[in-house]
């Protein structure tokens, strides 16, 4: 890989990593929260993280191309970080 696609692979790397750090924030807050009105805005935050990276199962429309599945993007890694 030249050095813009592991630069774009890292950024990848960090985008998902924060999306778990958020994800766990999320249901530790719902754990916490008193009220059932809290424990609902958490529960609709962390579902709105968890769509954001979507496989395209079905076959793409007419002009447009399917996402690479982002599990074929980490296994390219050349770091030791993991994603």
């Amino acid at each position: 890989m030249n050095q813009i696609q592991n630069h774009s692979m890292e950024m990848f790397c960090t985008a998902l990593e924060m999306k778990e750090r958020k994800k766990k924030l999320y249901e530790d807050a719902m754990k916490a929260c008193p009220d059932q009105v809290g424990i609902e805005t958490f529960r609709m935050l962390k579902k709105s993280i968890s769509s954001g990276f979507r496989k395209s199962t079905s076959r793409p429309k007419k002009g447009r191309s399917r996402w690479m599945p982002a599990s074929s993007l980490i296994s390219k890694r050349k770091t030791s970080r993991p994603c």
